[in-house]
Parts: structure tokens; sequence; C-alpha cells
């Protein structure tokens, strides 16, 4: 992948980018049209309509009822992201192709949505997708997660915390821990962002130094990045040159604890504030809600909503497309390298071995025990459900003999270590 820096955002690689949204302002009231579960979801074709000429639509809807007429009989279930033409619209709904199939729905569930998104020439066909991620913070209040799951959503990036405009401090998002817990449980992918209001690099890195601080304290595992959430005025009062500087600064210092770590911000910002060379070498999550094409540079995820409708979640929730399957190629790509050159015990170089550290090594050690022949439990080894100190230590140890052996040191295994 000769532009992994270009397009992945790490020394190591990494990976993906954040948000837009189409508004749906001035459409009428969306209550009254029930969605409904019941019905088979159909299969999206991959047919496009001979008329180039109708408008471009993404359902932001879970279970939105496909009908043969206004108000008519459902006669499917259409997935939450399914791109449609619409062919005809009245003050209420809408008759949309999609494939082969026509039908009507209801189009407060429509989004405007324009993309100018193509795969960059050198993206592994592997790592290419098109899934639907939310981003969700104490505005969602409790979460139904395998509700969410259940209808579509592959993956979530939750609010982590955020800066006070009078007193500077930093605060935690207060559903973050809940929303954690209850997206992973319920087997979705899972990143993070912060709402920056930097005013200089130091603002930035201690921003970036919180968020590690809260990841170790909560135990998150993360596959899916860290992102900087970078749109406020505080930041961008003071000029283009200082907002490129807090990003840059986020991102150095959550780097430094070897995690993909990327940007969030909306068309109009990126283009006034940082600029596609800039942003093409983060991972960019664009945020547009315009339904039109308003940025011509890379990114891996687009926001094309705010008022998305999910099973699980009470009232609007923002809504994205995600272009690039960062999980798999987190595995596939990223922690093999990772394990060739990550530096044992003191990930992050902060003179301590934190929680996160010893994870890091632990998933990178994982990847070397092909080295010695043997194989073994690479965290919990007494299968009680944690990690324990003592237990990181074990493997810790272990990991520096496999590390030793790529210089072809002898290697023997430590005495507490469980291999098979």
């Amino acid at each position: 992948m000769k532009r992994l820096k270009q397009l992945l955002c790490l020394s190591l690689g990494a990976v993906l980018a954040f948000s837009a949204a189409v508004s749906g302002a001035g459409e009428p009231a969306i209550e009254d049209e029930p969605l409904t579960a019941s019905n088979e979801s159909i299969a999206q074709p991959d047919v496009q309509p001979a008329d180039a000429d109708y408008p471009i639509y993404i359902t932001k809807s879970t279970n939105l009822n496909l009908r043969d007429a206004p108000d008519g009989e459902i006669i499917g279930v259409i997935p939450i992201g399914t791109q449609v033409y619409a062919a005809e619209r009245d003050d209420k709904w809408t008759r949309i192709i999609w494939g082969d199939k026509t039908g009507w729905v209801w189009h407060g569930y429509l989004a405007r949505f324009e993309t100018n998104y193509t795969y960059p020439p050198d993206t592994e066909e592997a790592y290419r997708t098109r899934q639907i991620v939310i981003d969700v913070s104490e505005y969602q209040g409790r979460i139904d997660w395998p509700s969410v799951a259940a209808s579509g959503v592959w993956g979530a990036v939750l609010k982590i915390g955020d800066r006070g405009y009078s007193t500077r401090k930093l605060f935690i998002d207060p559903t973050f821990e809940q929303n954690y817990n209850g997206a992973k449980s319920a087997g979705l992918h899972v990143g993070v962002y912060f709402y920056s209001t930097a005013k200089n690099e130091d603002d930035a890195r201690e921003e970036a130094q919180f968020v590690l601080r809260l990841l170790n304290t909560y135990g998150c595992d993360l596959d899916l990045p860290v992102l900087l959430d970078e749109e406020d005025g505080t930041t961008s009062r003071l000029g283009s040159d200082v907002v490129k500087a807090v990003a840059n600064a986020f991102c150095d210092e959550i780097e430094k604890a070897d995690l993909p770590v990327g940007v969030y911000t909306y068309a109009s910002w990126a283009n006034n504030y940082m600029g596609q060379a800039f942003l093409n070498e983060k991972l960019f999550w664009l945020a547009d809600w315009t339904g039109e094409r308003n940025y011509d540079g890379n990114y891996l995820l687009h926001q094309f909503t705010s008022s998305g409708n999910v099973n699980g979640i009470e009232g609007d929730v923002d809504v994205s497309v995600c272009y690039f399957d960062f999980p798999a190629w987190y595995n596939e790509i990223y922690l093999p390298k990772l394990a060739q050159t990550f530096m044992l015990g003191d990930v992050d170089r902060s003179g301590r071995i934190t929680s996160s550290d010893a994870r890091m090594t632990l998933r990178a050690s994982a990847k070397l025990t092909f080295l010695s022949g043997l194989r073994f439990q690479a965290a919990d080894l007494n299968s009680d459900g944690r990690v324990t100190a003592a237990e990181a230590r074990r493997i810790l140890r272990y990991s520096a003999q496999l590390e030793r052996s790529l210089t072809g040191e002898p290697l023997s295994e430590p005495e507490s270590a469980s291999a098979t």
C-alpha cells in the first residue's frame, strides 16, 4: 500500500474518516409513518435507473417501509443507508427507483445524497466497504444498543468528552461509559471522538492526553479510530495555521500511544481552514449535510444526515457511510506491522507502562508467537474474563523474548506463560 500514510495516517498505518449530513429542513413531520421490521428486508440490487437525471437520495431510517402507493400496502423494508432515486414527490411521499424496484416511501426518511467519493486507486479491494456508522453523545439519552445493532448499524463513534468554554476544564461525556459498554456488548465496532475548543498546540495535547487517560481508565479496546472533532469558533477565529497546528498536535499525541487517529469536520471548515493537501494526509471524517458535492479531497466516512432515525435511539441521530473496513485492515495490516516494530512495554513512551501500553503490546505479541513455534493465550491466562497486572507482566516478559528472537537470540518460554 504505497500511500499508506496518505490514506490511513499513522507512521505504522491507520485509518478512517468522519461525517456529513443532510438536514431534511422544510419537510413535513415524520412521526405519522410507522416503521415495521416484520417484512423481510430487500437485498439491494446493483442496477441504475435509465434516467440519470433523477435526484439521488439515501435512506436515513432503519427498516423503512416501501409501499405500493402513498399510504398503501407495505411491499418490503429497505435497510438504512440504501441509495435510491426520486422519480416523483408530493408533499409527504416520494416514489423511488431502487434498481428494478419501485415504490413509495415517506420522504421525511430520505436524505438528499450527492457524493464525489471514489476509492483511491491503491485501496485494496478487500478493505473497500459501505457500512453505516452512527455517532452519539449524552444528547441521545439512554440507548438500546442491541436494537441498534439489530437494525443494521455496523459501528458507533462515541463522544468521550469536551472542554468547558469558560472554565477551560476537560469533561467526560456523562454517557460515555454506558455507551461504550453497551455498544461493545452489542457487537458494534467502536471509536471515540473529542469535541475540541483548543486555542493552541498545548491545549490540543492536553485534550489528547485526557482522551488517553479515559481510554486507560475504562479499559477501552477500540477498533475504530480516535477522532478530533474540530469545528468550534474558539479555534477557527485564530486562523488556518492554528487550526492545522491543533489538529497535528492532537493527532501526534494519540499516535504516540500507537492508536489510529483522525479528524472530523464539515465541508466548509475543511475547505476554508485545512485544505485538501492537509487532510489527504489524515484520516478524515467528512460532515456535509447539504446533499451537494462540497468537498473534493479524500475521506473515509461521510456523515450524510444529522436527523437519522435508528431503532433503539429516541430522537434524531447522526448517520454516516463508512467506505473503509477499518477493523479488518487493523487486524490484517496494522497489527502485523506493529508486531515487527513495536516498543516493548512503554508503548507511548511516557516513562511508565499504562494499561493501554500493556494491551497494545499484548496484541502485538500475539502476532509474534509464530517465531517460537509456541502458542499461548495472549491475555487472560487464567480465563476469568479480565487481564490482571500479573498476567500482563508474564506476557510482556514472553513478548520480550519473542522480540529478542528477531535478532537470532535464543528463546525460552517463561515459567508461568501458558503454552500449548
